[in-house]
């Protein structure tokens, strides 16, 4: 057991944020912290390492513990370079290397001058320096960072040229460099692009430590979990298993907690009956007292609130644009001369779902400013189509929100003509009510920034929703709240996220920004990880030797080298095939999917008192949406179908 706590409380204000929790976490825990904002979460991760203490009950704590905390932020890190300070930040490597140095230099001047009792500590510090790996620490710490996605001239650059995200990286690496025996981690995924965030599941498959994380990223989360805890309302629920294993172990729980409260609630009615008409007999008097201790005896059964979450909202229906919504030529975009994206051809059609992804710095936040217009092209042209504007969510809310400004006024100020009422009822939506509304920007944490931001969205409607990670800080019934709202949106979405399943669920198409230029791939994200992995796979395979063909007499090309042109060209036709079948099978999946829903809707529909249903209109927008997504994916089925089928004749005539 490394750490255990047992009925502890913590009190803020008057407010019980945690209330007689108990929880033990031994070295080979993982465990995955869930709940809806403020719940506690990372007041839990607080109290684990010791950065806060309890109003009641215990923590005890292994002897010589190591831990490692990861913040949810980082504010700066000074200018020093990178991996100095990833180095520096091994407190007992760098204790052990001071004191070695000094009687290293000691012994320097004077070797007879080193008593019997320091020649022996100088070798033990020696094997003590060995076992910390500090013999190989610049080798390990850069190689943590590459995970993590720096290069090394990033490495040896200075900290204080980098962003929050990065500066989070910076602080990851020292911890997972100084491998700890307990690892804390508040969000650790809301900043690693796809290849970082791949890296990083890798490594914590294979750390020995125990692991206790805050995340809202459900793969992630079922990737990595053998337990979830759940916090909400004060209360700590544990779960053993995956995080789907979680979701459906809480589903069963709270039915079974419904049948008890229910079935006790019906004997507390009987009883309360046979009190009400007996109390009065003087015959009865024994068994009426005796029933009423059995009542104040009683431990009334609660049944789990459910989180406090998001609920039905959605996105006005904008104006309808023309096909044509966004069209760039020839574009090159950067900031002075400090070029980030060349030779840009965009084409975005009125009803695309364009996901982008590749490693933070490609240039993916510079494409959405340039698309949304905020970033003027250093060459080329962008053009937005007919009836066409945009609706921003940034990525640091800090410079998109007024943080002086109230919520309510910061809603008002985008808020057009809407009346107070819309206004009101919209941040509601988004769980801002009551006295909420007049709380000061600046004092909201990140999740409610997020909900905050997409509240104004839906006070502005406008046909292209540009959001750049808008999952990040959000919880998990947030997220699934959004993207409700973001498949029944009728308009045009362009997209950054790091959340698979919210790219899985979304995206049309996928585009790769990377290395100053992007590349599009139809489909959706599953079709485009087989179609990268496809790629990749090629690039490290041997494309033959380095000798030129020889020609025969007849100016034919020599039959070994034709068979190896055929064999090569069969392996990328092979290469091919794959990702164009996984693609279509998801097409098909999504598809049958899509129809179930417009069954649903027609049986709806069907029925005479659905005129009279308030929601008639949405259930009449939602299929007509869903019915442009079915010819979009029936379309996409049919090219696939035809790139297969050239496909295959292809791979035939080089049988």
């Amino acid at each position: 057991m490394l750490v255990d706590l047992q009925n502890v409380h913590r009190i803020f204000g008057t407010r019980p944020v945690l209330d007689g929790i108990s929880l033990r976490i031994t070295n080979t825990s993982r465990i995955g912290v869930v709940g809806p904002n403020g719940a506690g979460k990372t007041t839990l991760l607080r109290l684990l390492s010791g950065e806060d203490e309890p109003d009641e009950g215990t923590i005890s704590r292994a002897r010589n513990l190591r831990m490692g905390m990861l913040p949810q932020e980082v504010a700066t890190l000074g200018a020093r370079p990178v991996i100095d300070l990833v180095i520096e930040a091994q407190t007992e490597l760098m204790e052990v290397q001071e004191e070695l140095d000094t009687l290293q230099v000691k012994m320097a001047v004077d070797a007879e001058s080193l008593s019997r009792q320091e020649l022996d500590r100088l070798g033990d510090l020696q094997d003590r320096f060995a076992l910390f790996g500090g013999y190989e620490i610049e080798s390990r710490a850069l190689r943590v960072l590459a995970g993590l996605g720096f290069d090394e001239q990033m490495a040896r650059s200075s900290a204080g040229e980098l962003s929050g995200g990065w500066l989070m990286r910076v602080v990851m690496a020292s911890l997972l460099l100084r491998a700890p025996d307990i690892l804390l981690l508040d969000e650790p995924t809301n900043h690693l692009d796809l290849p970082s965030l791949e890296w990083f599941e890798g490594f914590l498959q294979s750390f020995r430590g125990a692991v206790v994380l805050i995340s809202h990223d459900r793969t992630f989360l079922d990737g990595f979990c053998s337990e979830v805890v759940e916090i909400s309302d004060g209360a700590l629920e544990r779960y053993v298993g995956s995080y789907t294993e979680y979701l459906a172990a809480r589903a069963l729980r709270r039915e079974q907690q419904g049948r008890e409260a229910a079935r006790q609630n019906q004997r507390v009615a009987e009883i309360e009956r046979f009190i009400t008409r007996f109390r009065a007999k003087a015959t009865k008097a024994r068994q009426v007292q005796s029933r009423v201790k059995m009542l104040d005896k009683m431990q009334r059964l609660d049944v789990t609130p459910e989180m406090r979450k998001l609920r039905g909202f959605k996105f006005p229906d904008p104006v309808r644009t023309g096909d044509k919504v966004v069209d760039i030529q020839g574009g090159v975009a950067g900031y002075g001369d400090h070029i980030v994206l060349r030779d840009l051809q965009v084409h975005i059609r009125r009803g695309d779902r364009l996901a982008l992804v590749g490693p933070n710095g490609g240039g993916k936040t510079t494409l959405l400013d340039v698309i949304s217009e905020r970033l003027p092209l250093l060459q080329g042209e962008c053009r937005l189509g007919a009836n066409v504007s945009v609706g921003y969510f940034a990525q640091h809310l800090v410079h998109e929100l007024n943080m002086d400004e109230t919520v309510l006024d910061s809603a008002t100020a985008i808020a057009g003509s809407a009346s107070p009422t819309s206004i009101r009822g919209a941040l509601g939506a988004f769980l801002f009510s009551g006295d909420d509304v007049d709380k000061k920007v600046g004092v909201l944490s990140g999740g409610e920034k997020a909900r905050l931001a997409l509240a104004r969205l839906l006070l502005r409607p406008a046909p292209l929703l540009i959001l750049d990670e808008p999952t990040n800080h959000l919880d998990v019934t947030s997220r699934q709240a959004l993207e409700d709202a973001l498949e029944r949106f009728p308009g045009t979405l362009v997209f950054v996220s790091h959340d698979r399943s919210f790219v899985s669920r979304l995206a049309t198409a996928v585009v790769e920004v990377d290395g100053g230029r992007i590349e599009r791939y139809e489909g959706d994200f599953d079709s485009y990880l087989s179609q990268r992995e496809a790629r990749l796979r090629l690039a490290r395979e041997p494309q033959g030797g380095g000798v030129a063909p020889q020609e025969e007499s007849g100016g034919r090309k020599n039959s070994k080298e034709r068979r190896r042109e055929l064999a090569q060209k069969r392996k990328e036709l092979q290469a091919r095939l794959g990702p164009l079948r996984k693609e279509k099978a998801s097409v098909e999946r999504r598809m049958e999917e899509l129809k179930e829903r417009l069954r649903e809707l027609d049986t709806m529909l069907a029925e005479p008192d659905t005129y009279n249903d308030p929601a008639f209109p949405d259930w009449l927008k939602e299929r007509s949406g869903k019915a442009d997504r079915l010819e979009w994916f029936e379309d996409r089925w049919v090219e696939i179908e035809e790139e297969l089928e050239k496909t295959a004749k292809e791979l035939k005539s080089t049988d």
